[in-house]
């Protein structure tokens, strides 16, 4: 259950901006292992003066950014989000994002760290867990 802030230009279309987050959960489902039907996004709106980011560090020609900050629970190795990068700047592509626009950045924690709702730790249940094939966490 990844939750994504996707933090864009206020001034880029609506029907962009709904682009880029259907996009976004596209890559997440293809390779991240999640459902289908687990979308978490929060779209930030900002003003231009509100939304910085260098145009050359690292020698990327960086123009409009779209920041995507994912917090999801910990254990998916390099690969998997190394794939996710790759996947998520092709699916923005197809939003109208350029490749150089996007910044990703991954903070990882705990299943215990998360509430679903009711004020319950659903990631802790273990019928949840083992339905899923999550490991159990051990005491």
């Amino acid at each position: 259950m990844p939750l994504f802030r996707i933090s864009l230009r206020a001034d880029r279309p609506a029907s962009q901006q709904t682009a880029i987050a259907a996009a976004v959960h596209r890559a997440a489902v293809q390779t991240l292992g999640i459902p289908p039907n687990d979308r978490f996004q929060i779209i930030e709106r900002l003003s231009a003066d509100a939304l910085l980011a260098s145009a050359d560090y690292l020698d990327i020609e960086r123009r409009d950014a779209v920041i995507v900050q994912v917090t999801l629970v910990r254990g998916r190795p390099a690969p998997t989000k190394a794939a996710f990068f790759a996947a998520l700047a092709a699916e923005l592509a197809s939003a109208g994002v350029r490749r150089e626009d996007l910044l990703v950045t991954l903070t990882e924690n705990g299943r215990e760290d998360w509430s679903l709702g009711l004020g319950e730790a659903q990631l802790l249940d273990e019928h949840l867990m083992r339905r899923h094939g999550w490991a159990l966490p051990t005491a």
